[in-house]
C-alpha cells in the first residue's frame, strides 16, 4: 500500500526558510539510502583541509529510498523546484503506527506555526530553534489502479 502526503502550502519568501534535521525514533539501525533513477552529472565535495573527507564523483539521483526504516515501512524521498516530498510505503495499513519522527531545526520565519501551550509562540530575535515529535502520521490512501 502506498500513502500520499497531504498537500501543504509553503511560503515562497526565501528569507523565511527553515533548516531541518530529521531522526527516525526506534527505527532499524544501519539504514543505508539507495539511489533511484540516476541522473546525469556528479557532485564534488571539496570543502575543508582534510582531503580524506572530500568526495569526488558523487552521482545524482532523482530519488532516494530507505528500505525497512521500520519493519514493513519504506521511505522514498524526492526533490523538485516545489520542495521535498516524503512518501511512506507500507506493506499494510496498520504499519502507519510504526512511524515515529523527531524534527529539530532553525527558522527565521515569522509565519512558523506554533501549537497552543508551546513554550514560545513567536520569533525571538532573528531566528529560533524548534523541536517537533510525531507519534503518528496524517495520510490519505493513494488510489490503486
Amino acid at each position: 500500500m502506498e500513502l500520499e502526503p497531504i498537500d501543504e502550502t509553503v511560503p515562497e519568501n526565501p528569507r523565511n526558510g527553515v533548516a531541518l534535521e530529521l531522526s527516525f525514533i526506534n527505527a532499524n539501525t544501519g539504514l543505508t539510502p539507495e539511489g533511484v533513477s540516476q541522473q546525469s552529472g556528479y557532485h564534488h565535495y571539496l570543502k575543508g583541509k582534510d582531503s580524506s573527507k572530500r568526495r569526488n564523483g558523487v552521482p545524482h539521483y532523482k530519488e532516494l529510498r530507505y528500505p525497512a526504516v521500520w519493519e514493513g515501512v519504506d521511505l522514498e524521498l524526492s526533490a523538485s523546484l516545489n520542495g521535498m516530498k516524503m512518501n511512506w510505503v507500507l506493506n499494510e495499513p496498520s504499519r502507519v503506527s510504526s512511524i515515529r519522527l523527531h524534527w529539530a531545526g532553525l527558522t527565521s520565519s515569522t509565519e512558523f506555526p506554533a501549537t497552543p501551550g508551546a513554550y514560545q509562540t513567536s520569533l525571538n530575535g532573528t531566528s529560533d530553534a524548534f523541536v517537533i515529535k510525531t507519534g503518528f502520521a496524517f495520510y490519505r490512501q493513494a488510489s490503486v489502479e
